[in-house]
């Protein structure tokens, strides 16, 4: 077939193949995300006319549109370099695999050269599924699906606006300072790997002490608040969980299981001098008469009908934390320096709220 019918082809064809490339690419979303496999992004193309042009003049021996492979393109985004693998390990049980045409860039590389490159496959729908009334159409049709990290993606897209792509195209002063980039972002990928095992690490530790550690006890909670230390406590302190069903029933609302809202509260409790598990506990042992007085006040203020509509986002695992900031502002001096506080923690700071607070806590020290 010649160029001109190759083009017309591709342009009776094209809208086929970008409703494919749409299809691939929600199909491998939907299989990442069975798999646990969380992206940066995933996104497709099809390529245009003008560009199908280009390509058949330039190599000018294709004889069918089938032998064009990438007319087709999907683009995986990983947060890691070791999930290019997780995710090659999906692409080849769920697609049938063109092997000729593939090739993990990667393994090619001469070690002597600059680079950073990825994985490229290319693919077709596997008979089962192409069977399918929402797939028949694209029975036999191919598609490039290309896998790589997000620091070999920043490589890959520098590379193309420099317009350098290989030792000879480079300046001979230039190269050395391509190869320790490419060497650089390696080893910046790795890090990241094990930046990640080790908070994952660390996670699971923190959580074993907690598990370890009596209720009675403090032992296990001589660690600094962080996301993941805040975290783990929140979610498996037994007087955490024991506060919070007091607060809810007090408030007649139940309590959510998410508590990735009250990591927001690391800054707060800073302001108040609690750094560390063992003090967040303590304060709020000493401090759950409080708690509960605040939690009254709330449902003697907003009544049986405007609780649900004013305090519904209050009503979240952890609650029983927010209240304990509450008071301990209320707790901090005068009017002025309970505004003060309350404005520091991003709660509103009005005079009656802030007077609230202190008369709350006034009341309890005397």
């Amino acid at each position: 077939m010649d160029n001109i019918n190759l083009v017309h082809g591709f342009e009776l064809k094209r809208d086929v193949y970008e409703s494919f490339a749409q299809t691939v690419s929600n199909l491998i979303s939907r299989l990442l995300g069975a798999d646990g496999v969380t992206m940066h992004s995933v996104s497709h193309r099809c390529k245009t006319l003008n560009s199908f042009k280009v390509k058949v003049e330039k190599k000018n021996s294709y004889e069918v549109l089938e032998q064009i492979t990438d007319l087709a393109g999907i683009r995986l985004i990983t947060h890691y370099e070791d999930d290019v693998d997780k995710v090659a390990k999906i692409i080849e049980s769920e697609f049938l695999v063109d092997i000729e045409n593939s090739i993990d860039k990667r393994k090619a590389l001469d070690p002597d050269r600059f680079g950073y490159l990825s994985l490229h496959y290319v693919v077709s729908l596997r008979p089962d599924r192409a069977k399918l009334k929402e797939y028949r159409s694209f029975a036999g049709l191919k598609a490039e699906i290309q896998v790589r990290s997000i620091l070999q993606h920043t490589w890959a897209e520098i590379e193309h606006d420099t317009g350098y792509k290989s030792n000879i195209e480079v300046p001979k002063h230039i190269r050395r300072r391509f190869s320790r980039l490419a060497g650089l972002l390696e080893l910046a990928d790795q890090e990241f790997i094990g930046i990640r095992t080790a908070l994952e690490s660390y996670s699971l530790s923190v959580a074993a002490r907690l598990v370890e550690s009596p209720d009675d006890q403090d032992e296990g909670l001589d660690v600094l608040i962080d996301k993941v230390s805040l975290g783990k406590f929140l979610e498996l302190d037994p007087l955490v969980a024991e506060l919070d069903r007091e607060v809810c029933k007090i408030l007649n609302a139940s309590c959510g299981a998410d508590v990735a809202h009250a990591l927001n509260d690391i800054f707060r409790l800073k302001l108040v001098g609690i750094d560390s598990l063992v003090e967040l506990k303590s304060a709020l042992r000493d401090n759950r008469h409080l708690i509960m007085k605040r939690a009254k006040a709330v449902s003697q203020m907003t009544g049986a009908e405007g609780l649900k509509n004013i305090e519904d986002l209050q009503l979240r695992y952890a609650i029983c934390v927010l209240y304990l900031l509450q008071v301990l502002a209320g707790k901090s001096g005068n009017l002025d320096t309970v505004r003060e506080r309350l404005s520091r923690m991003g709660f509103k700071s009005n005079f009656d709220f802030a007077s609230s607070l202190k008369k709350l806590t006034d009341e309890t020290a005397d």
